[in-house]
């Protein structure tokens, strides 16, 4: 059935409807096992960027016809939408050169929010190529609507979302399950909204009658530190690698990557900057490289003079020495069998203020109920977006605050993550973020942690590393690559490797113009990972998503709420009885993406 002009708009197209569009031009799906999924993500990408279904597809078709392609493949659809991405950003370049803009006054204290606009060049027009606003003012930060259902979780080898219930495994021997639909929880229950799918580790075992729950607060160690100059070093593992090679006979180059004219990064343009000099590279004869402004390499090559210029071709790259992850405590050292943490991205209101609220409230209540003993809460608190009638930012926060004391149970451990980029709680935005204050005339709650952005903690002996900076969306709009089996390759799990290898959970300089960060030797240091994480909580209004990516479990649980009562969030079941001595606990846990958009009465 071919679907209407409303549900065509924004997505909602089936296959029959895609097909028969492409037909019209010689263009095909591709093979059978494949077409859910190309659908899905065609949907996925209408709704998200705001296009309409079939200025959608003639734009894929002209892409393909450019690129001599008849056929849609999935690395297809990821460069046309890194097209999008760079037509949106260039129509908001022009849109903004037509006018002046007023200098930021930081001594405004909740204005300099308004000043930064978040991820505007992403999603700056509706009709690629004009110059009008996309932007909705009553959203987040300025941030368009997303009313798509993200079909979750992909496994560790392929992007595949499906609509349909499916079971795989990945290299982790790990069972994926697709949409749920019963409005349960997938593992313990106590969630009163349909988890949409989740990610169950081969040695998972699900937790009896109380899920697992413990009176016991999980222990918690505060890893990353954020004293003026702590640790003003910042070891990426290149120095290692360049003291190795220093008895080889083919020059190693140990720089930073950097676009040559200032420009859109690619590899006509990357140069290497070593400090003292600047090199432009040659990627000829290197058949297998990503690369993005600012990474970090060591490379192998020969030097020679081209056109005035000291032109470096690359033969290999080589790469750092490995993160180590660290093991888990046995069981006598920590208080918990089981560590159930509930992992929430705000906004929490927005919209209408008392359905947000008492949406709010039901997401407490059923963490209380679900057997959870931690909440990880990160911002946006007060939303950018979000009209203040009577009360200030700081109250609606102190309300927020008591609604967790009232309905979180005290052995439940709630952490507070902040977001420079779009919450009214920052009165001067700055990344790295220190920790928000509590309100003066109220009491916090002892089981209310306020972390940094980014932290490195740990609950129990399971280390955790999260941050709201919005990476992997920045690394999207910059990482390059070539691969001679690049359609096949997972371009986001690639995206998560490079934090690894950089050390660092925010490794692109310069970073995105919307991020207020001042590079400096103490604000890199409160970057880098000195160990690998068991799970990497990466908040992203890209699509929600788990990976096991070199072992470590990362996650985006999307935004709480993404307008008109509909959003997700995530949790983390891990079975510490099982896992006790094991470095990974990718085998030992479950994941799973809840939304929270009420199922219709039937």
């Amino acid at each position: 059935m071919t679907p209407s002009t409303d549900e065509t708009h924004f997505g909602g197209m089936d296959r029959p409807f895609v097909q028969a569009h492409l037909d019209q031009f010689n263009c095909a799906l591709g093979t059978e096992d494949e077409l859910d999924e190309k659908v899905n993500k065609i949907n996925a990408l209408c709704t998200t960027h705001s296009i309409g279904a079939l200025d959608f597809l003639d734009g894929l078709i002209a892409f393909m016809k450019n690129g001599k392609r008849t056929t849609v493949s999935m690395q297809i659809l990821d460069n046309y939408e890194h097209q999008v991405l760079l037509r949106m950003n260039d129509s908001e370049k022009r849109r903004k050169a037509t006018k002046r803009t007023a200098p930021l006054d930081y001594r405004k204290e909740r204005e300099v929010l308004k000043e930064l606009p978040f991820y505007a060049d992403l999603f700056a027009a509706a009709n690629i190529g004009t110059d009008e606003p996309l932007l909705d003012d009553s959203d987040e930060c300025g941030v368009l609507q997303q009313n798509a259902e993200f079909d979750a979780f992909d496994d560790d080898q392929n992007y595949a979302p499906q609509p349909k219930m499916r079971k795989t495994s990945n290299s982790s021997s790990a069972a994926v399950h697709l949409p749920v639909g019963n409005g349960c929880a997938v593992s313990g229950g106590g969630f009163s909204w349909p988890a949409k799918s989740s990610f169950t580790g081969a040695a998972f075992v699900a937790g009896g009658a109380n899920c697992g729950q413990s009176s016991a607060m999980p222990n918690l160690r505060v890893i990353s530190k954020w004293e003026e100059n702590c640790g003003e070093t910042n070891d990426d593992g290149l120095d290692e690698v360049e003291n190795q090679a220093s008895s080889s006979s083919t020059p190693l180059l140990v720089g930073t990557i950097c676009p040559t004219e200032g420009n859109s990064l690619n590899f006509q343009n990357a140069s290497l900057s070593t400090g003292s000099r600047v090199f432009s590279l040659d990627f000829g004869n290197v058949d297998n490289i990503s690369i993005y402004p600012g990474m970090k390499i060591a490379a192998k090559c020969t030097v020679e003079e081209c056109h005035g210029q000291q032109l470096c071709r690359v033969q290999s790259v080589v790469e750092p020495p490995m993160l180590e992850m660290p093991k888990l405590k046995p069981m006598g050292q920590q208080p918990n069998t089981r560590l159930k943490v509930v992992i929430v991205r705000g906004p929490f209101f927005s919209g209408v203020m008392a359905h947000s609220a008492d949406q709010f409230v039901q997401l407490l209540s059923s963490v209380a109920a679900s057997g959870a003993n931690a909440l990880i809460l990160f911002g946006p608190f007060v939303p950018q977006g979000m009209e203040l009638m009577t009360d200030s930012p700081d109250a609606i926060f102190s309300d927020l605050l008591a609604e967790i004391d009232q309905h979180i149970p005290a052995h439940v451990r709630v952490l507070i993550v902040p977001n420079a980029q779009c919450d009214q709680l920052n009165a001067l935005p700055c990344f790295p973020t220190p920790p928000l204050i509590g309100p003066q005339n109220d009491t916090v709650p002892n089981n209310v942690t306020f972390l940094s952005d980014p932290a490195l903690f740990a609950l129990d002996s399971v280390h955790f590393a999260v941050s709201s900076s919005e990476i992997l969306l920045h690394l999207c709009k910059t990482e390059i690559c070539k691969s001679a089996n690049v359609e096949n390759e997972d371009r986001m799990r690639r995206l998560i490797s490079h934090l690894f290898r950089a050390r660092s959970l925010y490794p692109l300089c310069p970073c995105d113009q919307n991020l207020p960060f001042a590079p400096s030797a103490s604000a890199n240091a409160k970057l880098r990972l000195p160990t690998k994480p068991h799970v990497m909580v990466l908040p992203s209004l890209l699509q929600p998503v788990t990976k096991v990516v070199d072992d470590c479990v990362v996650l985006n649980p999307g935004r709480f709420d993404r307008g008109k009562g509909t959003g997700t969030f995530s949790v983390l079941d891990l079975d510490l009885s099982s896992a006790v001595g094991a470095t990974s606990v990718s085998p030992f846990c479950e994941v799973s993406l809840f939304s929270t958009q009420q199922q219709q009465q039937q």
